[in-house]
């Protein structure tokens, strides 16, 4: 397996996922969504071999779970 040059004409998008840069320079990945009753995040962050989830029984949306994901990324 050799690495491909990203290419891609959304670099903040892939398969599914939200790509996303900490200030930090470390690169995360962002999946998401809700429904009706619930609300989900999970942030990777390859780099440090880390997973944050926030899983709600709650009509939120993502804004708040992304927020919980974010916010315990920076303590971390």
């Amino acid at each position: 397996h050799k690495p491909v040059p990203y290419t891609a004409r959304n670099r903040f998008y892939a398969n599914g996922w939200g790509v996303l840069s900490f200030e930090n320079g470390q690169t995360t990945l962002l999946s998401n969504g809700a429904i009706d009753g619930s609300a989900s995040s999970l942030l990777l962050l390859p780099d440090s071999d880390i997973a944050i989830a926030c899983l709600t029984n709650a009509t939120v949306g993502n804004d708040f779970t992304d927020q919980i994901t974010f916010g315990i990324a920076n303590v971390l």
